[in-house]
């Protein structure tokens, strides 16, 4: 067994889709590399609680210690961050703000124990209109405000969580034709159980933006393995309505994309004999881990933008759109924007980030179309 295999063994056992009784054999070695592979797709845990119960692995190692602290912090993860989520939602109920839960808020209740699904960050929806009415409730409830951007507002908890406000699900890159749908979220709503302002998504628009989600990630170096998890499971429901699903995804023109992560999905949960395709996307995701890797997204990102040059000058040169969220003197003062932009530059070189920032920069003009992947060929077979 390699640790790949290992790998996705473990996880099909957790998740209910592994039809044998686990049995993980492998060198305390290789055990160590399995460790360092799921902690680089934030999958520590579920391999861990894995491992633990399988008797391949002796308990007087560090390794085995070091598992059991993952399994903790996913616990402790979990619960604060589900702590602040009540906090937050009954905040936005007190004060008759509509509000829609994203992501990993509504994933975890799939998943055999909700733990699973840690994250580092809630997300909400709520209409723009009520942003400034929700970021005054919300300080005035003991959050700090930090990073505004073109479609959302970071907020931290007292005990350090990530909350992310999101006015809107239209983010800064453009992908098929996911705009259109995402725009309806609203009219494909309705209300939560016992609440009035807490509403829900109907199956089809929350699994339309996951699967847009993913795509968006996809393009920026890589979404990680939990992605296709959440997938299979969504895909595992019971009493959904297929066809509204597809209906969505045909209209957002995410089919082809959709059909290729499934299939990934399949052979990653379910042991399901894999393709060119999903090959070529598989080793995409796992080289790129949870957040994806500067190689992918570049290499990605020239193609979309036709080439080096245009990809570089666009990092240099950002639309007023975006530079006046990290410059908010600018949307009173846009004749500022030049001016701006030479801070900026100034920043990238002189800041505290400097190194990062020419590294990227350096890599831009480094990557290669040949290496790894042909982006051009990779889009196409993926549907992207």
């Amino acid at each position: 067994m390699t640790v790949y295999e290992a790998l996705f063994y473990c996880i099909r056992s957790e998740m209910g889709s592994l039809k044998e009784e686990l049995n993980v054999q492998l060198s305390y070695e290789n055990f160590e590399k399995l460790y360092k592979l799921a902690e680089h797709h934030d999958l520590s845990h579920i391999v861990g609680n894995a491992l633990i119960k399988s008797e391949g692995l002796s308990h007087d190692t560090d390794l085995y210690k070091k598992l059991q602290k993952k399994i903790m912090l996913a616990y402790y993860r979990f619960e604060k961050l589900n702590y602040d989520f009540q906090q937050v939602t009954s905040t936005l109920e007190k004060e008759q703000i509509r509000f829609i839960p994203l992501k990993g808020a509504v994933l975890r209740d799939l998943y055999p124990e909700k733990w699973f699904r840690t994250s580092c960050d809630v997300d909400i929806l709520i209409e723009k209109c009520n942003l400034e009415k929700a970021t005054e409730c919300l300080i005035k409830a003991g959050l700090k405000k930090g990073e505004e951007s073109p479609h959302d507002i970071t907020f931290w908890t007292p005990s350090g969580s990530n909350i992310e406000i999101h006015y809107s699900l239209i983010e800064d890159e453009k992908v098929n034709n996911i705009d259109v749908i995402l725009n309806q979220v609203w009219e494909r709503t309705a209300l939560h159980s016992g609440y009035s302002y807490w509403y829900d998504m109907s199956d089809e628009m929350f699994y339309f933006y996951h699967i847009a989600h993913m795509a968006k990630h996809v393009l920026f170096g890589g979404c990680g393995i939990k992605s296709f998890i959440d997938l299979w499971l969504l895909d595992n429901m019971e009493g959904v309505e297929s066809a509204k699903r597809t209906e969505l995804l045909a209209q957002g023109n995410l089919l082809n994309f959709t059909r290729i992560a499934q299939k990934l999905s399949s052979v990653w949960l379910e042991n399901s004999e894999a393709d060119s395709k999903t090959e070529q996307l598989e080793e995409y995701i796992l080289r790129g881990g949870v957040y994806g890797t500067d190689e992918n997204r570049i290499s990605i990102q020239q193609q979309k933008q036709g080439g080096r040059i245009k990809y570089t000058i666009s990092k240099l040169f950002l639309p007023y759109e975006q530079l006046k969220y990290q410059y908010p003197i600018l949307k009173k003062h846009r004749w500022l924007t030049p001016i701006v932009e030479i801070v900026r530059w100034v920043g990238l070189i002189f800041g505290g980030k400097a190194k990062q920032n020419m590294r990227q920069l350096k890599s831009a003009q480094n990557v290669s179309v040949k290496e790894n992947i042909n982006p051009e060929d990779f889009l196409k077979n993926i549907g992207l």
